[in-house]
């Protein structure tokens, strides 16, 4: 009888619906291009990116990731910038820190919401220089 139902299963797993990878991938155009935008210096440790109101790339940092140790710094988000409008980016400025493992970041309007272990924080720059001027815990 164990071996009936095993053998059941079986047909039932193989004629059932397609496993997550069997669908057929999306076709696109031939002049599509996939390129880096930015690496390593740039960028180490990405854990969540999002694209702010100019269309800079904004990308959390974790350098906590894998093994911190009581001097690692906290997480950061930086404002990546391709100045000279070649697709990549060149330099890299700190917009916010001190957090403890981003996980999301959203804008909406002004506000940057940071999700970080274990807040939801809100940073906001007052006088448009980049670099965040006032940090909202709005849920811990």
């Amino acid at each position: 009888m164990k071996k009936a139902k095993s053998l059941i299963t079986l047909i039932s797993i193989s004629f059932g619906a397609p496993l997550p990878g069997d669908e057929q991938l999306p076709i696109i155009s031939a002049d599509f291009k996939i390129s880096v935008f930015a690496q390593d210096p740039l960028v180490r440790n990405p854990c969540a990116i999002t694209f702010d109101q100019q269309g800079r790339l904004c990308v959390g940092m974790g350098p906590q990731y894998r093994s911190p140790t009581k001097d690692t710094p906290g997480d950061s988000v930086w404002i990546l910038s391709d100045e000279d409008s070649d697709g990549e980016a060149e330099s890299r400025k700190q917009f916010a820190t001190g957090f403890n493992s981003i996980q999301g970041l959203a804008w909406k309007g002004q506000d940057l919401w940071v999700a970080n272990a274990p807040d939801l924080t809100i940073v906001r720059d007052l006088n448009g220089d980049d670099i965040a001027d006032e940090y909202t815990r709005v849920y811990t």
